[in-house]
């Protein structure tokens, strides 16, 4: 048996060694192999609880079942096995068996192990969240087997206090600067370029015949080159050269491009640049007039259009107002209900996290930052990003386990209705979109899955915040929100 060593290759201890083989959750079952061993439907197993998240599964297995589990690893090898005289698959078991002997004791135990959990695990109890680790306490061919693992289960959520919970709102204050700061963009959107003859000041659109060059070799040329004089960081040096030239002169300077300038083939490099300026134009901005609002919009006075702007400004803020409300309402909640979290579950949501940070940092597709990434990127140490994303994913974990029993008790459910209304939305925004079309997304198993765990919580939290106690809050200035960048316009 094991304490013996009858099992040496990939193992530093007989007894209690780690069995190398992985099961995830019930999600993903579907990529183990399934071994056919006759007799394991009658395997003995036992779970036994040892925390709120945590259980043991143990495993007794009986000599023929061992027997049957060499038998299938005897077969597997065989493929690959070369006993002379016959090729690779095509020797007789029974000489197999005498070649192999038990060198095959490893993969024997492999499969024993991971058929009977395949089989019984419909049947465990709590089921599992994490990957576990089997431990075989023992394995003698004439005497069975026994095997073991400790593994995560969903905590048993029982919460409370989630119902007219108090929060404040805050009430947006709206400005009549903010009528400016759209309009004005509205006008520079019609901005009207005159030909001036004087020199070109700043704000000015300049017309040049540009070329570029690093040494005898040009890099850049434009005949009908549109700059901009507003534009600081189009390239180094430009700007300052164009200012006070007038259609008809010629400029020409050199400078060294620092390293960090965004287009790599001129960074680190000395540049001549000339140009000719072929015209010079003054931008004016168009009167804000009702021939100017029916021009920029549906409406047909400045009164009607400053109106619309008024109102979904306002709308937009009451729209951030209220995701701040529903973060104190969850934020509540959570502090009102708390109880472990598997440390699978955080993990797999830390990865999460990691992915979001490295879809907005660029990181190329397929690949995640890591933590010492992130703590290189912060100035952080590693210790406290770690322990700060780990918060963040234990809290994010613990917010759907509260909102999926928020659900269950209020009996939130989503219909094949509120997902065809919400394909139909992402696909154009509108109801034209084919019967035919609509029809392939909602057969897409997996999307519509993901798409009602979405829509689900969503409504959740649409209830949550029906069902809150939700006070007026101290008014806040809708420019300062813009100038913050909180809500865009």
């Amino acid at each position: 048996m094991l304490c013996n060593n009858e099992i040496k290759a990939g193992y530093t201890d007989a007894c209690g060694s780690v069995i190398p083989f992985l099961i995830v959750g019930h999600s993903h079952r579907k990529k183990l192999t399934k071994i056919a061993i006759p007799g394991l439907n009658s395997m003995e197993f036992n779970v036994k609880k040892k925390t709120d998240i945590t259980a043991e599964i143990t495993f007794k297995a009986t000599a023929d079942e061992i027997e049957a589990a060499y038998e299938k690893a005897y077969i597997n090898a065989n493929k690959k096995t070369k006993i002379p005289g016959f090729r690779p698959g095509k020797a007789p078991l029974d000489l197999v068996k005498k070649h192999l002997g038990e060198s095959v004791i490893d993969d024997a135990a492999n499969i024993l192990v991971s058929d009977a959990y395949e089989k019984v695990y419909d049947d465990i109890d709590p089921s599992p969240v994490s990957v576990p680790s089997f431990k075989i306490e023992s394995f003698d061919r004439s005497k069975g087997a026994s095997f073991s693992a400790e593994y995560e289960f969903l905590p048993d959520v029982k919460i409370s206090k989630y119902k007219k919970v108090k929060i404040e709102q805050g009430q947006g204050e709206f400005e009549d600067s903010i009528y400016n700061q759209v309009l004005g963009q509205l006008q520079e959107q019609k901005v009207i370029l005159s030909t001036k003859n004087d020199a070109a000041t700043d704000g000015d659109v300049v017309t040049l015949n540009l070329v570029i060059k690093h040494g005898k070799k040009e890099m850049f040329r434009n005949s009908e080159f549109e700059f901009d004089t507003l534009s600081n960081d189009v390239f180094p040096g430009l700007k300052e050269a164009v200012l006070g030239q007038k259609a008809g002169d010629s400029l020409h300077y050199e400078t060294d491009v620092d390293d960090s300038f965004p287009d790599k083939r001129y960074a680190g490099k000395n540049v001549s640049v000339s140009a000719d300026v072929i015209e010079v134009r003054a931008k004016s901005l168009p009167e804000l007039t009702d021939e100017f609002a029916a021009q920029v919009s549906d409406f047909q006075t400045l009164a009607d259009l400053k109106a619309d702007i008024k109102s979904k400004i306002s709308a937009t803020a009451d729209e951030y107002f209220k995701n701040e409300a529903v973060k104190l309402l969850l934020q509540q909640v959570l502090e009102r209900n708390s109880f472990p979290v598997p440390k699978a579950l955080i993990h797999v949501e830390r990865n999460h996290l990691l992915d979001d940070v490295s879809r907005r940092i660029g990181v190329e597709e397929g690949k995640r930052i890591t933590i010492e990434g992130v703590a290189q990127l912060t100035g952080q140490t590693v210790e406290k990003v770690e322990t700060d994303y780990n918060d963040s994913a234990a809290s994010a974990v613990r917010q759907r386990l509260i909102l999926d029993e928020i659900g269950r008790l209020e009996s939130i459910e989503v219909t094949n209705d509120d997902i065809e209304k919400i394909i139909r939305r992402r696909l154009d925004g509108s109801n034209n979109v084919s019967d035919e079309l609509i029809k392939q997304f909602t057969e897409n198993e997996e999307l519509v899955a993901n798409l009602k765990d979405e829509t689900r919580f969503n409504k959740v939290i649409d209830w949550l915040y029906d069902n809150a106690d939700v006070k007026k809050g101290a008014k806040v200035s809708i420019q300062e929100l813009i100038n913050e960048r909180k809500i865009r316009i």
